[in-house]
């Protein structure tokens, strides 16, 4: 993987982000994914027009459901990428190994096979860094919406036994959360003292 191509190598997750993605998909010549990635577009604005620029009600879950939807392309999109550029690399070494099976008795060919499996294994190890992270945010919003729940619970009704429930499947959440946040950082330094070398 080139450092031009799409930055450092395990510069950040969040350097895909969807403007990213969006630009990555005008540059593809993939014309489904850029009328998907159109209709993300679209969607995230209605959404976000819809949901905090109007007082109705039924306008604002509209847009809520809309910016779900923006959201989901995206991540629909990024997989999409990740796929084809997976499969790009498995043409490279697919390449490679028929260049090894002609030339045997040259480096050049094992050279080039060896760094294609090498780049096809950093961008797994990428993808599953990003897995990590997304699903420890997703986690941690879900453990912050139960605390949240649990005290608006607690201050607007007298039941406290299901506030502090709630609170406390909160809290709980937190710590998984932040289990896999310990996981997602010594998954990052490792990852970081191995592209190191």
């Amino acid at each position: 993987m080139a450092e031009t191509e799409r930055g450092p190598m395990f510069g950040g997750v969040l350097q895909n982000n969807p403007l990213l993605t969006f630009q990555k998909i005008w540059k593809s010549d993939k014309r489904s994914l850029k009328a998907v990635s159109l209709v993300g577009v679209a969607a995230g604005f209605l959404g976000v027009a819809s949901s905090y620029l109007t007082f109705d009600y039924f306008l604002e879950r509209i847009g809520n459901i809309l910016i779900g939807l923006a959201i989901l392309v995206w991540f629909y999109l990024e997989t999409a990428l990740s796929v084809d550029q997976e499969a790009e690399i498995s043409a490279k070494i697919e390449r490679a190994e028929q260049a090894v099976d002609e030339h045997p008795d040259k480096a050049r060919p094992l050279w080039d096979l060896a760094r294609s499996r090498l780049e096809l294994y950093f961008e797994r190890n990428l993808a599953q860094i990003k897995q990590i992270f997304w699903i420890t945010m997703v986690v941690m919003t879900a453990g912050f919406i139960m605390v949240g729940y649990g005290i608006v619970q607690g201050f607007a009704s007298n039941n406290m036994n299901a506030s502090l429930l709630a609170a406390a499947s909160g809290v709980l959440t937190e710590f998984i959360a932040a289990t896999f946040l310990i996981i997602y950082r010594s998954t990052m330094s490792q990852a970081g003292s191995t592209s190191g070398r």
